[in-house]
């Protein structure tokens, strides 16, 4: 897949997420594109996994040219960026989780 065809898709699915719930998050354009499984992603929340870039399907430039569209994208439709922070799921203390 090339750039402009991974820009056509992302902004398919950052429109189609804001549509149906209101907000959008990398995750889940990455759950859309197929660059992260379910699976994958809950083994990272529960802190099976190190680092997401661990289970990404692609390579880092790729994911990093993503993000990068990501946030222009979603700048240009008016959304505001949030921080937000990930833990790992279970008991005990909660581990910050490494996303990026």
């Amino acid at each position: 897949m090339n750039r402009m065809e991974i820009s056509q898709k992302m902004k398919k699915s950052i429109d189609g997420i804001v549509n149906r719930q209101g907000f959008v998050s990398f995750i889940d354009v990455l759950m859309l594109l197929n660059k992260l499984t379910q699976e994958d992603y809950r083994k990272w929340r529960n802190g099976g996994v190190s680092y997401l870039e661990r289970v990404l399907r692609g390579n880092l430039n790729q994911l990093n040219y993503m993000l990068k569209e990501f946030r222009s994208y979603c700048l240009k439709q008016g959304l505001k960026p949030s921080w937000t922070g990930y833990y790992a799921r279970g008991k005990g203390n909660k581990k910050r989780l490494q996303f990026s």
